[in-house]
């Protein structure tokens, strides 16, 4: 190809119009469809009733369970919201107040099951990669650094959760009976507990 069939290349990709920075021709989007809002769940008039009886917050232990169908194992770090008062009118802050412990609970059983990962995984290979020394590659290098970071992160859920089941005067379960919750396998159950 010469140098004269790339020029005429090139002027042939190049807009006729030159356009502001930032704009585009409308043209362009024309056919392109708007995605709607997505409308709100709306709030019940009353109250529903909760699932499963209340049970001592004293005698809470952090568990893990799997469904018949679940490809992997569901942790429960903290127990599920209930609802105060079923049956009676629902308000706004009523409302508001169950889902924002719903996501407390989503984020501290999120976190539990990372933590449970680190220690059957990641804490092994940590352990099992010999000790740093000049000579080594990048590779490794950057495993280790991989690791400790893992190490860094899973302390942090640690802290959290600890904090979390502090405040909720939930007993701090220890790190041999994390471990031992990490190691065991999850029981099935046929619904949500």
């Amino acid at each position: 190809m010469d140098r004269d069939e790339l020029q005429r290349r090139l002027n042939n990709l190049r807009p006729s119009e030159a356009l502001p920075v930032g704009e585009t021709p409308e043209e362009e989007y024309s056919e392109c469809e708007t995605v709607p809002d997505p409308e709100p769940i709306p709030i019940p008039e009353f109250q529903p009733e909760n699932d499963y009886p209340a049970g001592d917050v004293k005698q809470f232990r952090p568990s893990k369970y799997q469904r018949p169908d679940a490809y992997d194992a569901s942790y429960i770090a903290i127990p599920a919201p209930r609802w105060p008062d079923p049956a009676a009118p629902m308000t706004p802050e009523v409302w508001q107040a169950y889902h924002a412990e719903l996501m407390l609970c989503i984020e501290a059983n999120g976190r539990l099951r990372e933590y449970c990962y680190w220690l059957t995984h990641e804490k092994g290979h940590l352990a099992a990669l010999p000790l740093g020394k000049e000579s080594d590659g990048l590779r490794e290098r950057a495993d280790r650094s991989l690791l400790i970071d893992a190490q860094y992160r899973a302390t942090g859920h640690l802290e959290w959760l600890t904090g979390l089941w502090s405040a909720r005067h939930i007993p701090i379960p220890s790190i041999e009976e994390l471990e031992e919750l990490a190691a065991t396998r999850a029981q099935t159950v046929s619904q949500w507990q």
